[in-house]
């Protein structure tokens, strides 16, 4: 989705950045790890295959998707700048969480949206990183639901819905 493209979410326990490019070589190497693939159960990627998902995954229309970063140890959250390629630098990347949206089967207007978290970095397992993430993840959507439904919908029209104009030779 693009609603979180210059969006930086921040609390004194993680921060939540939009997946991008300059993420890609560590998120690759994150994915090579064979308990996670059998975690996610993800098969590997070639690293340009990996680097066409993430271009997939920041303008598809039911995936949401953030890098979960350590915060910046020495500042207050409310003056906290996020900087690009420092504030989410490989150093600071801990996993990654996502919202996968799919139609429901019996509400036309309707959808199911499944969050997915992974905690990549064994070390940052098992202090409620990933807790402190969805709980971030959580109130993002809650702020901003109408306009990820919008995007949402739009995508769904985009592929064929009511506004669909079909040409038809004859």
């Amino acid at each position: 989705m693009l609603i979180n493209e210059h969006t930086a979410v921040y609390t004194n326990k993680v921060l939540l950045v939009p997946y991008e490019e300059s993420h890609v070589i560590t998120y690759h190497g994150w994915m090579k790890d064979e308990e996670i693939q059998q975690a996610t159960a993800s098969e590997p990627l070639s690293l340009d295959e990996e680097y066409a998902m993430q271009k997939s995954w920041r303008t598809d229309h039911d995936k949401l998707t953030f890098i979960i970063c350590l915060p910046t140890d020495d500042t207050d959250t409310a003056s906290e700048v996020i900087r690009k390629d420092v504030s989410d630098a490989p150093r600071k990347m801990i996993g990654d969480i996502n919202l996968f949206l799919t139609e429901a089967d019996e509400d036309e207007e309707g959808c199911i949206g499944e969050i997915e978290i992974m905690i990549a970095e064994s070390s940052a397992r098992g202090n409620g990183l990933g807790r402190s993430a969805v709980l971030t993840f959580l109130e993002y959507l809650r702020r901003h639901l109408e306009r990820i439904m919008e995007e949402y919908r739009d995508g769904i029209r985009g592929r064929g819905g009511e506004d669909e104009i079909v040409a038809v030779e004859g």
